[in-house]
C-alpha cells in the first residue's frame, strides 16, 4: 500500500534539484514542452515548490513535517473526508453541523477527485485529500503563467515573478494546499480564462464544468464568459459575429451543477437538499442586496486595528469584502470604458476582470451574513483577476506606485503567516 509519508521532503528534494540544475531543467523542458510555454511550466514549478514548502514551513511551530501536513487536515476538510469515506448521506431534514448524518453540503467535484486518487494508491483519507489538493495546486501554478503568456505574449521572467509574489502575499491563498476545494475551483476559474483567451471551446467547457462540479457560485462563470464575448463582439474581435461555439459551451458546462442537482433528487429525493443543508448549519441567507448592506463598504477603523497578532478572522472578512467591492466596481468601469474608447486591451482585460469577479460577487450575495464568514477566502478569484492585471498594466506604472505597494505585500504575507498557523492550530480563520 502507498505511503506518502514525507511530502514535504519530496517537495525539498524537487526544490534543491530544481534549483541546483536550472539549465539542465529548462533544456528538458524545451523537449517535452512546446518552446512557448517552456518558461511558463518552469515558473511553475518553482512557484509551487517555493509556495508549498511557505506554508509548510509556517504551519503551527514546534511539530514535526509530518505532523505540519496532517495539520492542513482542519475544519471543512472534515466535511470532504465524510464525503470521501462515506459517499453523500443525509437525513430529513438535514442535521446542523452532523457530518456523521448530513453532509450533502459541498458539491462532488473535489471530494469525488480525492476518493478517486484514494481508491488508486490506497492512501487514507486525509493524505488523499491533502495531496488531492496539491496535485491541483501544481496544476494551477502551471495553468497560470501560460494563461498570462496567452494574454501577454510578451511576457518576461519579471512578469511571472511578479504575479507568482503577489499570489503568494495574499493571506488566505495558502488554503489551495489544505483538504479545501480552492485549488480546483481556481484550476477551472484558470481553464476559462484560457478558453476565452484561445476561443478554444473545449477548453472553456472543462472551466466552467470544474468550476460549476466544485462550488455552485462556479455557475457565474457563464454570465462572466458570456459578457466577455459580447465585448469581444461589440468590439469586432471575432470577426464581425457573435461566437456562438464558445456561448454553448459555456452553457453545457453547467452540466456540473446540473449533474449534482439531479443525483440529489434521485439520491435523497430532493433536487435542493444542498441548499437546505447550507441554510441549516450555516444559516446562509441569499440576498440580492447583500453588497449594499453591512458590512459598510467603508471599512471600519475598529477592524484596520485588530489585523494583527492575534488574528481576528471576522475583521479580516469585514475588511476584504467592502474592499474588493469597491475594486471590482471600479475595474468593471475602467473594463467598460476601455471598451467604449475601443481599445485592443479591451477583450482581455474584461476576460480578466469579469470573469474572476463574477464569483466574487456571487458569493457575497449566496452567503450573505451580518460578518461574511469566510469572504476573504473567498475573495481569490477577484484577486487573481486583479494580480494578472497589475502584472498586465506594470510597465505604465510609475516607480512610486512600487513603493507603496512594497509594504502592502509585506505587511500582507505577514498576514499570511498568521492565517496558516492560526488555521492548523484549529482556530478559525477563512
Amino acid at each position: 500500500m502507498f505511503s506518502f509519508a514525507r511530502p514535504y521532503f519530496l517537495c525539498h528534494f524537487l526544490g534543491m534539484q530544481l534549483i541546483r540544475n536550472w539549465k539542465s531543467f529548462q533544456a528538458m523542458l524545451k523537449t517535452w514542452v512546446h518552446k512557448k510555454y517552456s518558461k511558463p511550466v518552469l515558473f511553475g514549478v518553482l512557484f509551487f515548490v517555493l509556495h508549498a514548502s511557505w506554508v509548510i514551513l509556517n504551519a503551527t511551530s514546534n511539530q514535526t513535517v509530518i505532523s505540519r501536513w496532517n495539520n492542513l487536515y482542519r475544519w471543512d476538510s472534515e466535511w470532504y473526508g465524510s464525503i470521501v469515506t462515506n459517499g453523500y448521506i443525509s437525513e430529513n431534514p438535514p442535521k446542523k453541523w452532523d457530518v456523521k448524518h448530513s453532509n450533502v453540503a459541498y458539491f462532488p467535484g473535489y471530494p469525488i477527485s480525492a476518493s478517486l486518487l484514494r481508491d488508486v494508491t490506497g492512501l487514507q483519507t486525509i493524505d488523499a485529500t491533502i495531496l488531492t489538493a496539491w496535485i491541483f495546486t501544481f496544476a494551477f501554478w502551471i495553468m497560470l503563467f501560460v494563461g498570462l503568456q496567452l494574454a501577454k505574449p510578451n511576457s518576461n521572467a519579471l512578469d511571472y515573478s511578479l504575479l507568482g509574489l503577489v499570489w503568494i502575499a495574499f493571506p488566505t491563498s495558502f488554503y489551495m494546499y489544505a483538504a479545501y476545494s480552492e485549488s480546483l475551483f481556481l484550476c477551472g476559474l484558470v481553464l476559462t480564462w484560457i478558453g476565452l483567451f484561445k476561443k478554444n471551446h473545449w477548453i472553456l467547457f472543462l472551466g466552467v464544468f470544474v468550476a460549476s462540479s466544485t462550488r455552485v457560485v462556479g455557475i457565474s462563470y457563464v454570465a462572466g464568459s458570456l459578457f466577455c464575448l459580447l465585448v469581444g463582439w461589440l468590439m469586432k474581435d471575432v470577426k464581425g459575429t457573435f461566437n456562438w461555439k464558445i456561448a454553448l459551451a459555456s452553457l453545457l458546462g453547467l452540466s456540473g451543477v446540473f449533474a449534482f442537482f439531479i443525483f440529489c433528487q434521485s439520491r435523497f429525493d430532493d433536487w435542493a437538499l444542498y441548499f437546505t443543508t447550507q441554510s441549516i448549519g450555516w444559516e446562509n441567507q441569499a440576498n440580492l442586496a447583500a453588497l449594499i448592506k453591512e458590512p459598510s463598504w467603508i471599512p471600519k477603523m475598529s477592524d484596520i486595528k485588530t489585523i494583527f497578532y492575534p488574528l481576528d478572522a471576522i475583521a479580516l472578512s469585514r475588511l476584504s469584502v467592502p474592499f474588493f467591492s469597491w475594486v471590482s466596481l471600479l475595474g468593471g468601469c475602467f473594463c467598460l470604458w476601455r471598451v467604449l474608447k475601443q481599445k485592443k486591451d479591451a477583450v482581455i482585460l474584461s476576460t480578466i476582470w469579469f470573469v474572476g469577479c463574477a464569483p466574487f460577487l456571487g458569493g457575497v450575495v449566496g452567503v450573505y451574513n451580518s460578518a461574511f464568514l469566510g469572504m476573504i477566502r473567498y475573495v481569490l478569484p477577484a484577486y487573481l483577476g486583479l494580480a494578472i492585471a497589475f502584472v498586465f498594466y506594470r510597465q505604465s506604472f510609475r516607480p512610486w506606485v512600487y513603493v507603496l505597494l512594497s509594504p502592502v505585500l509585506i505587511w500582507s504575507m505577514y498576514l499570511g503567516v498568521l492565517a496558516i498557523r492560526t488555521f492548523t492550530a484549529w482556530r478559525w480563520v477563512a
